[in-house]
Formats: structure tokens, C-alpha cells, sequence
């Protein structure tokens, strides 16, 4: 999750590129080269009467193309 202080703004798209990046690092498709990585703000996640644990729909989404790796410029930590 991304948080901002301005919602009104939208997140710098390099920005969004590295979490995702990240994202796609940390999920099943880290062996993967190119991976999808859909995005929304918090508003449009939705949990649905019936759904699994764990699973939500996204109303509005956008979708990013990125390679999974921890990118470069990022200090990896892995514990907290």
C-alpha cells in the first residue's frame, strides 16, 4: 500500500512502477520476466458477500507491466 498526503494528486508514475516492482518480487510470479501488477486507490477495493478469505474485487483498476526485482536505488530490509 501506497499512502499520500494529497489525495487529490495522482502518485508519480515511477513511483507506482518501483511498488509494483516490488510488489511482483514478493508474489508467486518472481521467476516470471514481464509481470501485470494491477493497481486502484483504497476506495475501489471491495470485499463481495460469498467471497473467499482473502480475496476482494477492484471496481477500477490499472494495470502495469514490470520486471519483479527489488528496484535499483531501494534498500532491501528484511527485518523490522
Amino acid at each position: 500500500m501506497l499512502r499520500t498526503e494529497n489525495t487529490k494528486e495522482n502518485m508519480p508514475k515511477n513511483i507506482l512502477k518501483k511498488a509494483a516492482a516490488l510488489a511482483a518480487y514478493h508474489s508467486k510470479a518472481k521467476t516470471a520476466g514481464l509481470t501485470p501488477v494491477s493497481y486502484t486507490q483504497k476506495k475501489y477495493v471491495v470485499k463481495k458477500k460469498g467471497m473467499e478469505p482473502g480475496k476482494v474485487a477492484l471496481l477500477k483498476e490499472e494495470v502495469l507491466l514490470v520486471r519483479p526485482e527489488i528496484p535499483p536505488g531501494c534498500e532491501y530490509i528484511t527485518e523490522l
